[in-house]
C-alpha cells in the first residue's frame, strides 16, 4: 500500500498550520470529523464518527470496508499542516486503534515533504505507512510512527486507512516533539582500512548473537537500527585488540549486562551463574525469524530456561566473547539491569527511516541484513555459499557507495549469494512490480529472442536483441544476473532476461535487433517502459478446446470456481493440457487435485527452523502445517500432461511436485525454478524490505528440493522459428502427449 499514501493528491485537503482533532471530538456523529480529509466515498467503504466504541472522550473515528468494495479502493482519512514549527524536530504520530476482525488491516502513516524546486514537486523526506507492521488486533491498543523532520521541511501529512474487510476505530490521537532531530551530518562514502575491517566484522558479528540470543530485557526492546548505526561509527576507527574491545564494552555492556567482552586468549573460566533466591532463568526460542513483518509460521519469543547457558566466540580483531544464552529473571525483570534508555525512549515498533546517503546507515544495514540470514536461512547446508566472505565484500562495497542506487546493487550482491530463488531486495521507492517496454524475451539457441511484441514497437517476434543501451546482450545479462538471487541456473536466467529491460516507468530503453526478415543488418529501435510488470506471449483462453476432447486450462488464469464449473467437461474431456508456466497459480490444491486423485495426496514436506543458538548450531526443523487432498467423485481420467517451466517457483513448484511423485501427467517443457518454502521478510534501515525463504521445503519421500526442482518428463525447449512463427511448441509437445 505504499503508492497509497505516496501519491496522494494533497491540493483537495485544506492547508492547516497544524495538527487538528486528533482526538475526533470535533464533528457530528455518523458525519466526517472536522479537520480530517475524507476522499468523496466510494461502494463499499465508509467514514463517519462514532459514539459506540471509543478510547477516551465522547467519540472516536471508524472506517468500514465491506467484502464487496473494489480490490484497489482503500478506506482513508487524513490531514496535511505546514512543518515549519516542526523543522529540525523529531515529531511523534500517536493514535490508539482497533478493528474487529484480522481481515481488517489498520495502518497509520506520515509523510513529510522537503522542499520543492521551483515549478517541481516537493520531494519525500520520509514516508512510514506501517506496510511491515499493519494492526489487526481487536483491543484498543497504542501505535505511533516517529520522524525528524529536516531543516528544509514543507508539509507534513498524517493519516489512516484500512485494507482488508472490516471495520477499524481510531482514537486519541497525540502528535508531539521528542527534542532535536538527528543533526549529524551524513558520512560521505570511504574504503574500509585493514584494521577498520577487522573492526566492523567483530561488531557485526556481536550485534548479531547479541540482538537474537542475548535475552536481556534491553536486548529485546532495543532500538537496534540506531543502535547499529551509531556502533558503525563507534568501532569503525578502534586502533588495535584493546581499543576495540573497551568501545564494545560501552556499546553493548548497556543492553547486555551479562555478556563477557574481553581480549582474545583471555576468557576465565566459566562459571554458571547461580538461579538461588527465587529467580527463573530466561531464554530465546525461535521458530524461524520472528519480526513485526513476519508471517505464520514464523515467532520470535523468550521463554523459560531450565539450566544456564552460555556460549563462548571468537569475534576476530582480537576480542573474544562470553554470551549467556539464559539470564536470570525476577518481577522487576532480567538481571541486572541494564542502563540502556528505557523503552518509552526508544519507541517501539516506530522505525526512524535513516538514509542510505551515510555511509553509516549502509554498513549498519549490510550488518543487519548479514545476520538475520546468518541465523536463520535454512539452506545454508545445500547452497554451500562463503556467507562471511559476503559479509566483507559487502561492507567493503558499501562503504564506497556513493547513493542509495549504488547501495540497492551492494544489497542485492549480497542477498544473491543465498542462492534462493525467492529472495529479493525492495527498497520503499519499489512499485508493485517495474515497468518494461511492450515486449517479452528470453533466451533462445544461446540468443537474446524477441518472444511477443506489441505491433506498434517496430518490433517483431523471433528478431534478435544484441544489444541494451550499447551494451553487448550478453554482457547486460550478466550484469543483471549478479544482482539476482537464484537456486539454480534456470531461474537466474529466466529473472535476468524479464528484468534487463526493466526500468522507470515512461523512461526509453535502446535496443540494437537483429530482425528475423532482414538478417544481418542490425537496426536502432528505442522503446518507452510502459507495461506495469513483466510482458509475456499471449495465451490461450483459460479454458480452451484444443481439439474435440481435449482441454486446455491456463492455471495461472483459471480460479477454484473455474475449476468447479467446468468439472463435467474436465471428466468427460480424453486428454487435458495444464499450464502450470509461473509461480502465481491461482487454482487451490483442493480443486486442482481432487478429481486427479484416486488415493489421498500429500503435499511437499514443510520445515520450519528451531533456532536457539547462533549460527544454526544445534539447529533442529519442526516438521509440520503440510495438507493432504482426499480424492473425490467426478474422477478426471483422460490422459494428462503439466506445462513447466524455469518460472515455476513456490507454489507451482508445490503443484507440480504434487504431479510428479505421484505420477499424474507428463511434465512437458523445462525444469522449474528449485526454490519452494513459505517466505519471510525484515526491514532494515534506509527503507530496504529484504524477502527470503525461511522454511525448508523437502521432496514427499524426503529428499532435497532445493536447487534440484521438478525436471519434466519431455523436455522440450522453444526454437526462434518457433516463436517467429507464433507457436507456443510446449504445448504442441503436450497436446501429442496426451493424444
Amino acid at each position: 500500500m505504499l503508492l497509497l499514501v505516496a501519491t496522494i493528491d494533497f491540493r483537495a485537503v485544506a492547508q492547516q498550520t497544524g495538527p487538528a482533532n486528533l482526538d475526533f471530538e470535533n464533528g457530528t456523529p455518523g458525519q466526517a470529523a472536522f479537520s480530517w480529509y475524507v476522499p468523496p466515498q466510494q461502494p463499499g467503504v465508509s467514514t463517519r464518527l462514532s459514539t459506540d466504541d471509543r478510547r477516551r472522550g465522547m467519540q472516536s473515528v471508524v472506517l468500514t470496508r465491506e467484502a464487496t468494495a473494489p480490490p484497489n479502493v482503500a478506506v482513508n482519512v487524513w490531514q496535511e499542516f505546514d512543518a515549519t514549527t516542526y523543522r529540525g524536530r523529531r515529531v511523534r504520530f500517536r493514535l490508539a486503534v482497533k478493528t474487529d476482525t484480522p481481515t481488517a488491516r489498520a495502518q497509520m502513516w506520515m509523510r513529510v515533504e522537503g522542499a520543492a524546486a521551483p515549478g517541481g514537486t516537493p520531494p519525500v523526506a520520509f514516508l512510514d505507512n506501517m506496510d511491515d507492521r499493519p494492526i489487526s488486533r481487536q483491543e484498543w491498543g497504542d501505535y505511533e510512527i516517529v520522524a525528524d523532520v529536516p531543516a528544509n521541511a514543507s508539509k507534513i501529512a498524517l493519516g489512516f486507512f484500512v485494507v482488508g474487510a472490516g471495520k477499524a476505530w481510531a482514537d486519541d490521537g497525540v502528535f508531539e516533539t521528542l527534542g532535536r532531530a538527528e543533526s549529524r551530518p551524513p558520512e560521505a562514502p570511504r574504503m574500509v582500512t585493514r584494521r577498520g575491517m577487522l573492526n566492523l566484522l567483530a561488531f557485526t558479528r556481536l550485534l548479531g548473537v547479541v540482538r537474537y540470543f542475548h535475552p536481556s530485557d534491553e536486548a529485546a526492546r532495543a532500538d537496534w537500527d540506531g543502535f547499529a548505526i551509531a556502533g558503525m561509527r563507534a568501532v569503525e576507527s578502534s586502533a588495535d585488540a584493546a581499543a576495540l574491545t573497551r568501545q564494545l564494552e560501552v556499546l553493548f555492556k548497556p543492553i547486555a549486562p551479562t555478556v563477557l567482552i574481553v581480549q582474545a586468549g583471555t576468557l576465565p573460566r566459566s562459571e554458571p551463574p547461580s538461579t538461588d533466591g527465587g529467580v527463573k532463568l530466561l531464554t530465546w526460542r525461535h521458530a524461524g525469524l520472528g519480526t513485526s513483518a513476519s508471517p505464520a509460521p514464523y515467532r520470535s519469543e523468550r521463554v523459560p530456561a531450565t539450566e544456564p547457558a552460555t556460549m563462548d566466540i571468537e569475534l576476530g580483531g582480537g576480542v573474544s566473547v562470553r554470551l549467556p544464552l539464559t539470564v536470570a529473571a525476577d518481577s522487576t525483570g532480567t538481571l541486572p539491569h541494564g542502563t540502556a534508555a528505557p523503552a518509552a525512549d526508544v519507541p517501539q515498533p516506530t522505525r526512524l527511516r535513516f538514509s542510505a546517503v551515510d555511509r553509516a546507515v549502509r554498513l549498519a544495514s549490510v550488518a543487519l541484513a548479514w545476520n538475520a540470514l546468518q541465523h536463520f536461512y535454512p539452506y545454508f547446508d545445500v547452497v554451500k555459499t562463503d556467507w562471511s566472505a559476503s559479509l566483507r565484500a559487502a561492507l567493503q562495497e558499501a562503504a564506497t557507495d556513493r547513493d542509495a542506487a549504488e547501495f540497492t546493487g551492494t544489497l542485492k550482491r549480497m542477498v544473491a549469494a543465498l542462492h534462493d530463488g525467492q529472495a529479493r531486495v525492495f527498497t520503499g521507492n519499489d512499485a508493485d512490480s517495474p515497468y518494461v517496454p511492450s515486449i517479452a524475451i528470453d533466451w533462445i539457441e544461446d540468443k537474446l529472442v524477441v518472444t511477443y511484441a506489441d505491433p506498434a514497437s517496430g518490433v517483431a517476434a523471433g528478431d534478435v536483441v544484441i544489444a541494451v543501451d550499447g551494451t553487448p546482450a550478453p554482457l547486460a545479462l550478466e550484469g543483471t544476473e549478479e544482482l539476482i538471487s537464484g537456486a539454480t541456473p534456470q531461474w537466474i536466467r529466466g529473472r535476468a532476461v524479464q528484468e534487463i529491460l526493466a526500468g522507470t516507468k515512461g523512461a526509453q530503453v535502446k535496443l540494437r535487433i537483429d530482425r528475423m526478415a532482414a538478417p544481418g543488418a542490425p537496426a536502432e529501435v528505442s522503446l518507452p517502459r510502459t507495461t506495469q510488470g513483466f510482458a509475456s506471449p499471449p495465451r490461450l483462453e483459460k479454458l480452451t478446446e484444443l481439439e474435440p476432447g481435449i482441454l486446455y486450462l491456463d492455471l495461472t488464469r483459471l480460479t477454484d470456481a473455474d475449476l468447479s464449473a467446468a468439472l463435467p467437461k474436465l471428466s468427460a474431456a480424453k486428454g487435458l493440457v495444464y499450464d502450470a508456466r509461473g509461480a502465481q497459480l491461482l487454482t487451490g490444491p483442493d480443486a486442482l487435485f481432487s478429481n486427479l486423485a484416486t488415493d489421498s495426496l500429500a503435499s511437499p514436506q514443510w520445515h520450519v527452523p528451531q533456532v536457539v543458538r547462533p549460527d544454526r548450531e544445534q539447529l533442529t526443523f519442526a516438521r509440520g502445517d503440510e495438507w493432504r487432498v482426499a480424492p473425490r467423485q467426478p474422477q478426471i481420467t483422460g490422459k494428462r500432461a503439466f506445462l513447466s517451466d524455469s518460472h515455476a517457483i513456490g507454489y507451482a513448484e508445490t503443484v507440480l511436485g504434487i504431479v510428479e511423485n505421484y505420477r499424474l501427467g507428463e511434465i512437458v517443457g523445462g525444469p522449474t525454478a528449485g526454490t519452494n518454502g513459505t517466505t519471510n521478510r525484515f526491514r532494515v534501515p534506509g527503507d530496504f524490505t529484504i524477502v527470503f525463504t525461511g522454511t525448508k521445503a523437502l521432496k514427499q519421500n524426503g529428499a532435497q528440493h532445493h536447487g534440484v526442482g521438478t525436471q519434466p518428463t519431455i523436455a522440450v525447449s522453444r526454437t526462434r522459428a518457433g516463436v517467429a512463427a507464433g507457436r507456443d511448441e510446449l504445448l504442441e509437445r503436450a497436446l501429442q502427449a496426451v493424444k
